[in-house]
């Protein structure tokens, strides 16, 4: 379900593999739909190789320069 409201919202954006990856998480039948706790290592393997390692990135509760 999330794949099926990510792509509309990524528009003509997202690169072909994460196309493919949504894709193949929107099978009609539900009983072929793979668990999303199945996924979750599979997806992050694919974010990292789209974009490269996660970075962590606070919060600030001060403006920062140019804001």
């Amino acid at each position: 379900m999330t794949h099926s409201l990510m792509l509309p919202m990524l528009g003509d954006q997202p690169p072909e593999p994460l196309r493919r990856f949504a894709h193949g998480c929107m099978h009609p039948d539900p009983r072929t739909r793979p668990d999303a706790v199945d996924l979750l290592t599979e997806f992050d393997d694919l974010l990292d190789r789209l974009y490269g390692r996660r970075r962590f990135r606070p919060f600030s509760t001060t403006p920062t320069k140019g804001q």
